[in-house]
């Protein structure tokens, strides 16, 4: 993909996510996202989480990308002492948060991809992989719960929680973007 895009009659640099290290990141890296960022019918969701033991707290992150705008939410969320060992719990959490709060970003797209790097993600949202531990059991409720609420009030809308593989986060602003702001808020 060329970096040049058509604006307003006239030409547009994309801008270098990657600063001094542009040059090293892969083609087919840089082409994913900027199809991400140019595109105009869906809105991309990147989730995370980072937790403090210390704090005895976990933050989730949010970055939302549409049609060119990246807006980066986060949030504070204090989980029972047991639960701050629990990466995926914060994770989930994360996902749950992106759900409740896309409304906010979806402008005029019909489609919401909501990326996580939990790799049962979707079987978890669709109930088909289960847990043994109460309390993923009842977080996991709670993703169902609420994605079959955002399906149901979003009916002409395709939206889908998908896992981010590795592959696609390394050199990804936008999943960095999350994981920055997650961590930050701790140190806040």
């Amino acid at each position: 993909m060329n970096t040049k895009s058509r604006a307003n009659n006239g030409s547009a640099t994309l801008p270098n996510f990657w600063f001094k290290y542009e040059k090293t990141i892969p083609q087919e890296a840089k082409d994913w996202i900027y199809e991400q960022y140019l595109n105009r019918d869906t809105l991309y969701v990147y989730c995370d989480m980072s937790l403090s033991v210390e704090k005895q707290v976990m933050s989730l992150a949010c970055s939302y990308l549409n049609n060119g705008y990246i807006k980066v939410k986060k949030q504070l969320f204090q989980p029972h002492k047991r639960l701050l060992h629990q990466n995926v719990y914060g994770e989930v959490k994360a996902v749950i948060f992106a759900l409740k709060n896309f409304h906010n970003h979806i402008g005029r797209n019909k489609k919401v991809i909501i990326y996580s790097d939990i790799e049962d993600i979707e079987k978890m949202a669709n109930n088909e992989v289960a847990t043994d531990k109460p309390v993923m059991m009842k977080v996991q409720n709670e993703l169902m719960q609420v994605y079959r609420s955002v399906c149901n009030e979003y009916k002409d809308m395709d939206i889908s929680i998908q896992f981010l593989p590795p592959s696609k986060q390394r050199y990804n602003p936008y999943h960095k973007a999350a994981n920055n702001a997650a961590r930050r808020l701790l140190q806040e």
